[in-house]
């Protein structure tokens, strides 16, 4: 069989420091010229800049239609930029996935395990390795406030209750392979515990 890229994807409540910890590390495999590739969920593309309008607070959507637009971008996501790259065995590093997806779009109609359930019908590639960084919902809270501090606008799903919720929502879609890391350490420490586990998983292919 042709061998692909290895598909990594960092989850966690904001603030847990994984936009910065799966960039630096996807600049680290560059620099040692292991072809890897860096990307984001929702996409920049013109189906997630309309999630993130939503999360801004600056147009609604039904329960169902913010999960439908998750999966549109989805799409998107996989044909333009997971599975091309994957293809030309180029590692993707993955900044939230369907997991994210079902954790913060879950509701009284929609169990977050009913929210990856629509995710997994599409057949969406699965990862070969998932790190969850995990704080506290108190903690994450505490930094998404000094974002604020620094301009950053507040979005939705940003309380202490909405938190707690969805941190209870992810422990019920995270697959029992996945690697949580304590993001409570130092930056310093967490993006190594996450490169020993990539390198661990990139030296078994």
């Amino acid at each position: 069989m042709e061998s692909t890229g290895k598909f990594i994807v960092f989850e966690g409540l904001d603030g847990c420091g994984k936009t910065t910890v799966s960039k630096k590390i996807c600049e680290y495999l560059q620099n040692k010229n292991i072809p890897s590739i860096w990307s984001k969920e929702p996409t920049d593309f013109p189906t997630g800049k309309k999630i993130r309008n939503f999360l801004k607070g600056e147009i609604d959507l039904s329960p169902e239609q913010e999960i439908q637009s998750f999966l549109d971008d989805r799409e998107v996501s996989v044909s333009k930029i997971i599975s091309p790259n994957l293809e030309k065995n180029i590692n993707v590093i993955l900044d939230r996935y369907y997991y994210s997806t079902a954790a913060y779009q879950s509701s009284k109609d929609y169990p977050a395990k009913k929210v990856l359930e629509r995710n997994l019908e599409k057949k969406f590639p699965i990862p070969d390795l998932v790190l969850f960084l995990d704080i506290s919902p108190e903690e994450s809270l505490k930094r998404i406030e000094k974002r604020l501090n620094l301009g950053e606008k507040k979005e939705r799903f940003e309380t202490i209750q909405q938190l707690t919720i969805i941190r209870q929502s992810y422990k019920e879609v995270l697959p029992p392979s996945v690697v949580i890391i304590d993001a409570t350490k130092s930056l310093e420490e967490v993006e190594n515990l996450c490169l020993e586990k990539i390198l661990s998983l990139l030296q078994s292919a």
